[in-house]
């Protein structure tokens, strides 16, 4: 399917329309009138709708002491620019996968940002938790019975009774550095 990011600041809406059109033909069977139809899938967003925001990076090593610290506290330390769609607390912060437990979704290295103000992930989504021993860990969420479940795409599957966890925030976005 024909994708295309395209980042511009000002255009007018007939040149969206334009464009996306243009794309939606070329991608099609040579039938007009279903590329026509399939324009009102598309989503167009002005560019004021679209803003860039920071949130602080913090080390692997202090999320037991910076996950707790006011937003103002960590905003004076280094950040990074986000631009997402999704509703994000001013919570948020970015940390950096530690380990390779859920490769090749998110791999080592890959700055995670994570909303610590979002406590209840949906099924399946990637979630940061604090075991009862004080460690972190990036995995995926599962609701269970009475609790939940941590899994990761190695098969490591952790009870919230049984290994105390509790979740710490949600994971709303990811950046992977290009090489």
């Amino acid at each position: 399917m024909f994708c295309a990011w395209l980042e511009v600041s000002i255009v007018s809406l007939s040149s969206v329309i334009r464009f996306v059109a243009r794309g939606v033909e070329e991608d099609a069977a040579p039938n007009r009138t279903d590329a026509i139809d399939r324009i009102a899938d598309f989503t167009v967003r002005t560019s004021s709708d679209i803003k860039t925001r920071r949130a602080p990076v913090v080390e692997w090593a202090r999320l037991g002491v910076d996950l707790y610290r006011e937003p103002a506290e960590m905003a004076a330390g280094p950040s990074r620019p986000f631009i997402t769609e999704k509703a994000v607390s001013e919570r948020c912060f970015f940390v950096s996968q530690n380990s390779t437990d859920l490769e090749p979704t998110i791999c080592q290295g890959d700055m995670l940002l994570v909303d610590a103000a979002n406590k209840t992930p949906k099924r399946d989504q990637i979630a940061l938790f604090r075991m009862i021993n004080g460690d972190y860990t990036f995995m995926r969420y599962r609701p269970t019975v009475d609790g939940f479940e941590a899994y990761n795409s190695k098969g490591g599957v952790l009870d919230s009774k049984k290994h105390g966890l509790t979740v710490e925030g949600t994971c709303v976005l990811m950046q992977r550095e290009q090489l």
